[in-house]
């Protein structure tokens, strides 16, 4: 068996091992750069995160104390003609309520960022979702009430002087 000893022997296995050389170096690279490449993401996306936290201004704690006090009245509830109020006060920071001339019981705060939402389960195992609505001038005058698939609003009385 014999060798040539030309050009094209020796650049056809140059060329062949150019080839092999340049994919491993190319997939070496590869590993390196989409590593870098991950970590020039994660950096990116941690600081935009913390300008777009640092543009929103921080969420004032929530005085649950005072919204209870707004919240605190008599509520008119018309459902199908049948009319009922449902006295609402706050005791020891609780939100407490019921049927006027019935036991009141405990509304609890329902998980989320609108500290005007309650619900509760009543010791007739009836479930309702409360949500207190402001008016334009602020101030407290509704009470949406979901149960059964039904929403009933109440309008919040006028103090009596």
């Amino acid at each position: 068996m014999s060798m040539k000893a030309g050009p094209e022997t020796f650049a056809g296995a140059a060329s062949y091992l150019d080839k092999k050389l340049n994919v491993a170096l190319w997939e070496e690279t590869m590993k390196k750069n989409s590593t870098s490449v991950l970590k020039i993401l994660a950096v990116f996306f941690a600081l935009a995160g913390m300008v777009f936290a640092a543009g929103q201004a921080p969420a004032k704690p929530v005085d649950m104390k005072k919204i209870l006090t707004e919240i605190s009245g008599d509520y008119d509830f018309d459902q199908m003609g049948q009319q009922m109020t449902i006295t609402f006060f706050e005791k020891d920071g609780k939100l407490m309520g019921g049927p006027v001339g019935e036991a009141p019981e405990e509304l609890s705060p329902m998980k989320g960022d609108n500290p005007l939402k309650f619900d509760i389960t009543t010791s007739g195992g009836q479930y309702y979702e409360l949500e207190f609505v402001r008016n334009e001038s602020g101030q407290i005058d509704k009470c949406n009430m979901k149960t059964q698939g039904m929403d009933v609003v109440g309008k919040k009385k006028a103090k009596a002087d």
